[in-house]
């Protein structure tokens, strides 16, 4: 529902409303999808939203790091939204740092 609301600019409650600023201003967006699998129109409303600028992250966690618990497989996902956010978390590596 959320993000039917925001791909159609509806901004009804605070969380669309900011989400519709964002995208006006060009401000990062990030938009974390919990549920899969997505419908065809869930799909086509993420991509309208990538279209306008929105980074689509789905919640897929982050199994290649070898985490011994959810709480590190919670914290993995979490560090790779705020790295998306432009906030450096200090865990984990950058393509910046490969070269």
């Amino acid at each position: 529902s959320t993000l039917a609301k925001i791909a159609n600019g509806i901004a009804d409650t605070l969380i669309t409303r900011i989400a519709q600023v964002a995208l006006k201003e060009r401000r990062r967006l990030v938009i974390a999808l919990r549920e899969t699998p997505l419908s065809s129109i869930a799909l086509e409303n993420a991509l309208k939203l990538s279209r306008e600028g929105a980074i689509i992250a789905p919640i897929c966690p982050p199994h290649y790091m070898g985490a011994e618990s959810v709480e590190k497989i919670i914290e993995g996902y979490v560090d790779k939204v705020l790295n998306l956010l432009g906030v450096d978390t200090g865990n984990g590596w950058r393509h910046e740092e490969l070269e």
